[in-house]
């Protein structure tokens, strides 16, 4: 199964820039590995190849670091939120040959998350999945309602009491739902929301997205200081 992956890197990590010392987020080191390079090398043993980063702060530094991936830049990344990242890319697909009939996933690149997560997910190529956690949720997070095996709301906005997990930034979409959220994301026209929320709505219309509970894996998104600390100290 060919496959295609989008890495958003686009922001400017404000929240934690005493850690960051001007760098962009993801290129906060986790032992000797920086998360940006966990992510490519982690996609690339899934067999993922054609990778784009999706970039906005500092994009120069990703153009060095790593030359051998395609790039999108948001020129608008200090106004604008991951909806329009996305966006940038998916239409950029359009005129890729191919493209729109290959699966892609869609990482964020300030997450860590455990080797075979990424197989795991590919091996279901046929579906669109949401990679989830469950935990113990707060407003933070991007969380999910769930019946069996399905997903049927996403967003930061849900009651965390009714909800199943987090969804926290590893995606995989077929070929028709990536359509489908392209179609989603230029409509929507919102350059302040999480692309998330397009997702949401495609859910209401009845689209099909899957659960893919990671279980126990480790899994954490780098937003504040303390899970950067946490981190260091579980792996």
């Amino acid at each position: 199964m060919t496959a295609d992956a989008i890495v958003l890197v686009a922001g400017m990590s404000t929240r934690i820039r005493s850690l960051t010392q001007g760098l962009p987020k993801s290129f906060l080191k986790v032992g000797n590995e920086s998360l940006i390079e966990r992510t490519l090398r982690l996609l690339r043993g899934a067999g993922v190849e054609n990778i784009t980063l999706v970039t906005g702060f500092e994009a120069d530094v990703f153009r060095d670091a790593f030359p051998e991936c395609n790039f999108v830049h948001n020129p608008d990344f200090a106004t604008t939120n991951t909806s329009v990242s996305l966006s940038l890319a998916l239409n950029a697909r359009k005129d890729v040959k191919g493209a729109d009939e290959r699966t892609v996933m869609v990482v964020n690149g300030d997450v860590y998350y455990a080797e075979g997560i990424l197989q795991d997910m590919l091996a279901k190529s046929e579906h669109t999945l949401a990679a989830v956690k469950r935990h113990e949720l707060c407003e933070e997070e991007v969380k999910v309602v769930v019946e069996e095996d399905r997903i049927t709301r996403i967003g930061k906005h849900l009651d965390d009491r009714f909800a199943y997990g987090e969804a926290f930034g590893i995606y995989q979409l077929n070929p028709r739902f990536q359509r489908y959220m392209r179609q989603e994301l230029n409509v929507m026209g919102n350059r302040k929301i999480f692309y998330e929320e397009a997702m949401d709505r495609l859910l209401g219309g009845g689209h099909d997205v899957r659960l893919h509970d990671v279980g126990d894996a480790i899994v954490q998104e780098i937003d504040f200081v303390e899970d950067y600390e946490s981190l260091k100290q579980r792996v």
